[in-house]
């Protein structure tokens, strides 16, 4: 693969090796995306994941700011990293797996368009308090996570504000 250095053992994704890039396929076997893989590839606009996946480190999409969804439905993702995809600000839309089991901190925080959230499987997630940090998600309830007026609950506490000036 000419645009990506894929690790020895074929499952995991090293870095992007065209930071120009606007669409890319990953390829079928991967497992993870290592941390700043894909940092600052501004360009960037469509992803395909393969159906494999199951880890996002931190930082891996950071600044990849024309992305505009994120479709991981098909996929075995279990956990996205710190601010994996922060300050991607054109993303509106995340399809998230039935296989989620955690979102840590900051890991869409600053992503400005970021006002669907609905397919987050009705199940316990975690999810930390500024995982959405700076999206103009108004009102979502779910068990592992409540948004009342950009606000965000948790344990009957305020824990963080979701609406943040853009990076």
């Amino acid at each position: 693969n000419k645009l990506l250095q894929i690790s020895e053992d074929g499952l995991t994704v090293e870095k992007c090796l065209d930071k120009t890039i606007e669409s890319i396929v990953i390829p079928e076997k991967i497992t993870t995306i290592n941390e700043f893989s894909f940092f600052d590839c501004k360009n960037l606009k469509r992803i395909t994941f393969p159906d494999s996946l199951r880890y996002i480190y931190a930082f891996a999409f950071r600044g990849c700011c024309n992305l505009e969804l994120l479709d991981f439905s098909k996929t075995e993702l279990r956990n996205i990293g710190t601010a994996a995809f922060e300050c991607c600000h054109n993303l509106s839309r995340v399809y998230f797996p039935e296989s989620i089991s955690s979102i840590n901190n900051c890991a869409f925080e600053k992503c400005n368009n970021l006002s669907d959230i609905t397919s987050l499987p009705q199940k316990e997630i975690g999810i930390a308090d500024n995982a959405f940090k700076g999206c103009p998600i108004s009102d979502f309830t779910h068990q592992s996570l409540n948004i009342k007026n950009n606000l965000v609950i948790k344990d009957n506490c305020v824990t963080g504000i979701t609406c943040v000036k853009p990076c």
